[in-house]
């Protein structure tokens, strides 16, 4: 409870949060799903009731947010393949174009995800890096044409490569990667997630990119 009140801000602010005092790798919005529901309600109000008068009204509104998606549905949209795209409400399409592309954006400015869209051979391309707001963090996968000479690691944080040891790797902003062999995914303090697969087609390795927002 100690931990989780000074993270809520923290998040909120796009602050390093505070070291956490247990050994899960939960996110901030994971605990947080964990707090009894008549006390979310309660924090939810006092949310409410605060957030629209006075400066701190964007914070209140923050707070108010992320209680209110605890208990929201996720949504899942994708980008995989040549790529083929399928929208968080269920739309497909086909995009086999090349070039950097916003894959999805929140309206807050603190998610959003980008993909390079590389050629294979004259027809098609493929997902062959990630970009990734994660509430402040910026987290970037590179399957090919790492922007550095290091090739130990696809992973980028804040324009350094990481290794990922352990399973996981906390974000200062309270986010989470967590790696699978060569596949990751990425937990937002707030509640999203990006599922970054890796995979072969002839000499070029790719990502397969799920996006799941509340």
């Amino acid at each position: 409870g100690a931990w989780l009140s000074d993270a809520i801000p923290a998040v909120i602010n796009q602050e390093p949060i505070p070291v956490r005092t247990f050994p899960e790798n939960a996110t901030p919005m994971e605990v947080l799903a964990l707090v009894p529901e008549d006390t979310r309600t309660q924090i939810a109000t006092a949310a409410q009731n605060n957030q629209t008068t006075g400066s701190e009204a964007t914070f209140w509104n923050g707070i108010n947010t992320m209680v209110s998606a605890v208990n929201c549905r996720p949504r899942k949209g994708r980008s995989y393949g040549d790529p083929h795209l399928v929208s968080f409400d269920g739309e497909r399409f086909s995009f086999q174009t090349v070039g950097e592309f916003v894959l999805a954006k929140g309206t807050s400015g603190r998610m959003e995800v980008q993909t390079r869209q590389k050629p294979q051979r004259g027809d098609f391309s493929l997902n062959t890096a990630v970009a990734m707001n994660v509430n402040g963090d910026r987290v970037g996968l590179y399957a090919e044409d790492a922007p550095d000479n290091f090739r130990n690691t696809p992973l980028r944080v804040n324009g350094q490569p990481v290794e990922v040891t352990g399973g996981h790797y906390f974000l200062p902003n309270g986010g989470v990667i967590r790696r699978t062999g060569r596949s990751y995914v990425i937990d937002w303090p707030t509640g999203e997630s990006v599922d970054v697969r890796a995979g072969n087609s002839g000499s070029m390795s790719f990502y397969n990119v799920a996006v799941h927002i509340r």
